[in-house]
C-alpha cells in the first residue's frame, strides 16, 4: 500500500504497481506506476522502481527505469538507471554507466535537442576519433596530376608511372 512521508510525499512500495493520473509534491517509486505524474517537487524512481510516464517536476531522480517523456528543471540519472524517451530538463546530470535512448532536450521552443542512443560516458571522446592528431596530407586520387605520398609526383592519366613500360595506342 502506498504511504504518505512526513514531508507530504507519497512513497510506493517494491511489491506496489499503480496506474493513473497523480498530482501532488513528491512522489517515490520503489514498485511501478503507469500513468502520467505532475509534482511540484521530485520524482525518484530507485533501483528496482519502474515507471511507465509522461512526468512534469521541479526535479527527478532516476535510479530504475524509465520509459516516457520528463520535463523538469533537475534530471539526474544513475549509473543504475535504463532510461528512454524524451528529456526536458535545465540542468542534467548522467552517471557513468547510466543508459539513455531517445531525445534530450528536444528541438522546439527555441532549444535544441540531441539524440541519444549509448551509455553514457563521463570523459569526452577524442574529437576526429582515436587517432586525432596532425595528419599527412591525403595521396593524390588515381590518374590526377600533382604530388602522391612520400614526395612522388602522379602523373596525368594519359602518362605512365615511372618504371611503367609504355603500351602503344
Amino acid at each position: 500500500m502506498a504511504s504518505v512521508t512526513k514531508e507530504g510525499g507519497a512513497v510506493f512500495g517494491a511489491e506496489e504497481v499503480f496506474s493513473g493520473t497523480l498530482h501532488g509534491q513528491d512522489l517515490t517509486v520503489h514498485g511501478g506506476f503507469d500513468g502520467e505524474v505532475e509534482l511540484k517537487g521530485r520524482l525518484r524512481v530507485t533501483r528496482g522502481g519502474r515507471v511507465r510516464a509522461k512526468v512534469k517536476a521541479a526535479a527527478v531522480d532516476l535510479e530504475g527505469e524509465f520509459d516516457g517523456e520528463i520535463s523538469t528543471e533537475t534530471l539526474t540519472v544513475a549509473e543504475t538507471a535504463r532510461a528512454r524517451g524524451t528529456f526536458v530538463a535545465k540542468r542534467l546530470s548522467v552517471k557513468e554507466g547510466a543508459l539513455i535512448e531517445g531525445a534530450v532536450n528536444p528541438p522546439g521552443e527555441g532549444r535544441t535537442g540531441t539524440a541519444l542512443s549509448a551509455p553514457a560516458r563521463t570523459s569526452p571522446a577524442p574529437i576526429g576519433g582515436p587517432t586525432a592528431g596532425p595528419s599527412a596530407p591525403a595521396p593524390s586520387p588515381a590518374g590526377s596530376s600533382g604530388p602522391g605520398p612520400e614526395g612522388t609526383t602522379n602523373p596525368g592519366p594519359d602518362k605512365p608511372k615511372e618504371g611503367t613500360p609504355e603500351t602503344p595506342k
